[in-house]
C-alpha cells in the first residue's frame, strides 16, 4: 500500500506565510497583482518540496511503488490551495465577526456618550440657575463673596462649553487665566502678594485650552508661607506674533522638604505630554537656580526672549530647587556656583535629573569641574544675551538628538548615531576606534576620519555597548578589539 506524505506541515506553512506574511504587505495595500503572484508561488514552492519528499519517503523509506512526479505535483498543489482556501476563509469569517462586535460595541459606546453629552447639556442649566439663585441669597454688602461665585460660575462656563474644542481664542483663555488666578488668590491669606501681568495679547490667535492653567495651580500649591515677610506669586503672559511667552514664579520654602512624583499629581505630566502632541519642538520647559535676584531677574528676561523657552519655576538655592526638580519635568536647568547652603558643584554632584545643566556664575575656574560633571555649558557673568542664545540652541540640539536615540529603544547590534556637522551620522562600532573626551565635546576616531560631536564623554557611553567598548579613563573609550590607538 502506497503511503501518502502528510500535508499537515506544508499547509500549516502556506497558511500562516500567507495570513500573516502577505495579506498584511500586499492585499491590505492594495497590491492585488503581488499578492496574487506571491501566494501563487507559495503554494507551488511548497507543492514542489512535499512532492519531492513523498517519492523520497516512498521509495526508500516505505519501499513502495513510486507514483510519478508530476502526478504527485498535481495533486499537491490541488490539496494544499483547497485546504489553504478554507483555513483562510474560515479566518476571515471569524476576523469578520469579531469587527462587527468590535463595531457594535463602538456603536453602543457612541450612543451612549451622546447620551452622557445631551445629559450634560441639561445639568449645566440647573447648576447655574442654582448659582444664580445662591448669588442672591448672598448678602448684598458682601462683595468679596459675590465676586468669588461670579468667578467660579464664569470658569465652570468656560471648562463645560469652550474647552471641547481642540482649540480657544487666546483673548477667551487669557480671561479664564485672570478668573481663575482671582479664584485662587482668595484661597490664601493676606500675606501672598500676586502679580498677574498679561500685556500685547495678539489678536485672532488660538491655543490648546487650558495649559497655563497647570502651571498657575502649581504655583499656588507650592507658594511658600512665610509669617515674616511676603510671599509672592509672578505670572506674565504676552505674544509676540504667532508666539506666546511665559512665565511663573513662586516663593518657597526651604522646610517644605522634597515632594514625591505622586504628590504633584498628574497636572505637570499631562502638560508635557500635551505640549508634545499639539506643539512638537516649539516648547522647552525650564527653572533656574541662582541665589542673586538681580541675576534670576535677568534670566528671566532673556527666557521670555527666546519662543522655545518657557520657565517652569526658579530657587534661590539648590535646597529649594530639589522640589521643582522633583515635582516637573525639566528639560534645562540654569545653575549658580557660589550660594548658601550648598554650592552648585556640590548639588550637581548629588543631583538625579535629566535636565541639561547651564552653569551661570561669576567664577571660571569651576570651568573644568563643571565639565567633568556632564555640564552642558559654562557662562560667566554679566552674561550677554547672544551668548545666552548660544548656550539655549545647544541645550536643545542636545535634547533633539536625545529624543532621536530614545525613539528608537531597542539598541542595534553594529551601530549608533550621533549628530555631527548638524546632521545626524550612523558610525559602525567596528569602525570606531577610540573617543577622546574634550570639555564637553567629543573626538571620536574612526578607521577614515575624526568627528568632533556635541556630546559628553558620559552620555557616549551610555550609548555604546559594554561588550564592545570599555572606558580606560575619564576622558577615553576604547574599542576592546582595537586596544591600541
Amino acid at each position: 500500500m502506497t503511503v501518502e506524505f502528510c500535508y499537515l506541515a506544508f499547509i500549516t506553512a502556506d497558511y500562516y506565510a500567507i495570513n500573516h506574511g502577505l495579506l498584511p504587505r500586499f492585499l491590505h495595500h492594495k497590491k492585488y497583482v503581488l499578492f496574487t503572484v506571491t501566494t501563487l508561488l507559495v503554494i507551488a514552492v511548497s507543492a514542489a518540496c512535499r512532492s519531492l519528499i513523498a517519492v523520497q519517503m516512498n521509495e526508500h523509506l516505505f519501499h513502495t511503488p513510486v507514483t510519478g512526479f508530476a502526478a504527485l505535483y498535481l495533486n499537491s498543489i490541488i490539496n494544499i490551495t483547497v485546504w489553504v482556501l478554507l483555513l483562510t476563509i474560515g479566518k476571515m469569517i471569524i476576523d469578520r465577526t469579531q469587527i462587527n462586535q468590535q463595531l457594535e460595541l463602538l456603536e453602543k459606546e457612541r450612543v451612549k456618550n451622546e447620551l452622557d453629552y445631551l445629559k450634560a447639556q441639561i445639568n449645566p442649566h440647573a447648576l447655574f440657575n442654582s448659582l444664580n439663585t445662591i448669588y442672591g441669597s448672598i448678602d448684598k454688602n458682601n462683595k468679596v463673596a459675590r465676586d468669588t461665585l461670579l468667578q467660579f460660575s464664569e470658569l465652570l462656563r468656560y471648562q463645560l462649553y469652550d474647552c471641547s474644542a481642540e482649540k480657544v481664542s487666546l483673548e477667551k483663555e487669557m480671561d479664564y487665566v485672570k478668573n481663575y488666578t482671582a479664584f485662587q488668590r482668595v484661597r490664601k491669606d493676606e500675606k501672598l502678594v500676586t502679580h498677574l501681568n498679561i500685556e500685547a495679547i495678539e489678536p485672532g490667535l488660538s491655543i490648546a485650552p487650558l495649559l497655563l492653567v497647570v502651571l498657575i495651580e502649581n504655583a499656588f500649591k507650592f507658594v511658600s508661607n512665610f509669617a515674616e515677610r511676603e510671599n509672592e506669586i509672578i505670572i506674565r503672559i504676552h505674544t509676540e506674533g504667532t508666539t506666546l511667552y511665559s512665565s511663573f514664579i513662586n516663593t518657597k520654602e526651604l522646610q517644605q522638604g522634597n515632594l514625591s512624583d505622586n504628590s504633584n499629581g498628574i497636572g505637570i505630566t499631562n502638560l508635557k505630554r500635551r505640549l508634545e502632541l499639539l506643539y512638537p519642538e516649539k516648547h522647552t520647559l525650564t527653572t533656574i537656580i541662582d541665589d542673586e535676584p538681580i541675576a534670576r531677574k535677568i534670566l528671566r528676561e532673556y527666557i521670555e526672549e527666546i519662543d522655545y523657552l518657557e520657565l517652569i519655576g526658579e530657587a534661590e538655592n539648590p535646597l529649594k530647587a530639589t522640589t521643582i526638580l522633583d515635582t516637573h519635568t525639566i528639560d534645562i536647568v540654569f545653575l549658580d556656583i557660589n550660594m548658601p547652603k550648598i554650592s552648585g558643584i556640590n548639588f550637581l554632584k548629588s543631583a538625579k535629573t535629566n535636565a541639561s545643566i547651564i552653569m551661570t556664575t561669576a567664577y571660571n575656574e569651576y570651568a573644568v569641574e563643571a565639565y567633568g560633571l556632564d555640564v552642558l555649558d559654562y557662562l560667566l557673568k554679566p552674561i550677554a544675551f547672544d551668548r545666552f542664545v548660544k548656550a539655549c540652541n545647544k541645550a536643545k540640539e542636545a535634547r533633539a538628538l536625545q529624543k532621536t536615540i530614545t525613539d528608537n529603544p531597542d539598541k542595534p547590534d553594529d551601530h549608533f548615531f550621533i549628530k555631527c556637522d548638524n546632521q545626524i551620522e550612523k558610525v559602525l562600532y567596528d569602525e570606531l576606534i577610540y573617543a577622546e573626551a574634550m570639555m564637553n565635546y567629543v573626538m571620536l576616531h574612526t578607521h577614515s576620519r575624526k568627528m568632533m560631536v556635541y556630546i559628553t564623554i558620559r552620555r557616549l557611553e551610555e550609548q555604546l555597548p559594554t561588550n564592545i567598548f570599555i572606558k580606560v579613563h575619564k576622558s577615553f573609550i576604547v574599542n576592546r578589539n582595537k586596544p591600541e590607538p
